[in-house]
């Protein structure tokens, strides 16, 4: 059966990632501008049932009212079919899938994004997914209404959906807020690019697929022309999951919380969170025990309320937080998890919240 949460990735990580244990389940997005090689290998292994591509044209071209699209002459006519460029990137044979390749709509551009709607809507070739890449901007208050109105052409259609920022996409509580009332809309939507709380709150609200990235510029997408490559970890050590906390920081970090005490260890594969350093064997080891772990947190939330994926989300992060309370007064609560705490907030509108949570948002 194949997992709702997957991984993002890049191309040099992505045959590793596919033939862990385990990986025949997983969904895997590669980002991977020349991905033949790549869909022969995983082929010819057997992996390529769950592979999905990512050309990242996004990265780095602006959609314009003319062109939002790879495949789409100017004057908005189409050099090439969508469905006829997807036959250039996958064999008939294959069984791999490809993101249409979406130029980047910035925020408030409502004429490009209702061109590229509109080249979407053209779409029919099952192995074409069509991809919408945006500012988490328009997840904000001032945007979300013009937003949904220019997706609902859409409804009822797939459709995969990346924001991204100067810094942290998807992390506040109008964004938050935002992306349910979008999924709402939308049931069965991926999502690319997020951190694991996002991805998990995301499968709850009626998410399809959801893409964990294996680093925090795939985790937190950045806009097009943002200078830098996002933040350092701290130690360069990149950040792993705790799976018992729902926080994902360096293990430099956890050295520090757990200073006094012994650090806990992944079930899974058995190392302690503070373990890991800045080596490029240990920084493999972390995208591994990252993988496995999310998956591992992912059964462990939807047994929390069999039956009721929202409700089991917000017993999941209940329990996050309520672990949070055996590292005070040491660390001090503005030190967790922000995303964390802000999707507890949004729960504390319409469901319980203990008094020791409470103390903790």
């Amino acid at each position: 059966m194949t997992e709702p949460i997957g991984v993002y990735t890049v191309r040099n990580d992505a045959y590793e990632i596919a033939t862990l244990p385990g990986a025949g389940s997983r969904p895997l997005l590669v980002r991977d501008p020349e991905p033949r090689t790549l869909v022969s290998a995983l082929t010819a292994h057997g992996r390529a049932s769950e592979l999905v591509i990512d050309h990242g044209y996004w990265r780095n071209v602006v959609a314009t009212p003319a062109k939002p699209s790879a495949g789409v002459g100017a004057g908005g006519l189409f050099a090439a079919h969508l469905d006829e460029w997807v036959g250039s990137v996958l064999t008939r044979s294959g069984t791999a899938k490809v993101l249409s390749p979406s130029y980047f709509v910035q925020a408030g551009d409502w004429a490009a994004l209702d061109a590229l709607v509109s080249a979407l809507m053209t779409v029919s070739d099952p192995r074409l997914v069509p991809f919408i890449a945006t500012d988490a901007v328009m997840m904000g208050s001032a945007n979300i209404s013009r937003f949904r109105r220019a997706l609902a052409p859409l409804d009822g259609r797939p459709i995969a959906l990346l924001f991204a920022a100067k810094y942290r996409p998807l992390t506040s509580k109008p964004a938050l807020t935002a992306l349910r009332t979008v999924l709402a809309a939308h049931p069965g939507a991926w999502l690319v690019g997020v951190e694991p709380l996002v991805a998990l709150d995301a499968i709850a609200h009626g998410a399809g697929r959801v893409f964990v990235g294996t680093s925090s510029t795939q985790r937190f997408p950045r806009v097009p022309g943002c200078g830098g490559g996002g933040f350092n970890a701290a130690g360069f050590v990149p950040g792993l999951l705790h799976s018992e906390l729902l926080e994902m920081r360096s293990p430099m970090i956890y050295a520090d919380w757990y200073i006094s005490t012994r650090a806990p260890r992944c079930t899974i594969c058995k190392a302690p969170v503070d373990s890991f350093s800045a080596t490029d064997q240990s920084k493999k080891a972390i995208r591994d025990h990252n993988i496995h772990a999310m998956s591992a947190v992912y059964t462990a939330m939807t047994a929390m309320a069999p039956g009721s994926l929202q409700l089991s989300a917000h017993k999941h992060r209940l329990s996050g937080l309520l672990a949070h309370t055996a590292l005070l007064p040491r660390v001090p609560v503005t030190e967790f998890d922000t995303t964390l705490r802000n999707l507890m907030r949004i729960d504390a509108r319409t469901l319980p919240i203990p008094p020791a949570v409470r103390a903790l948002i």
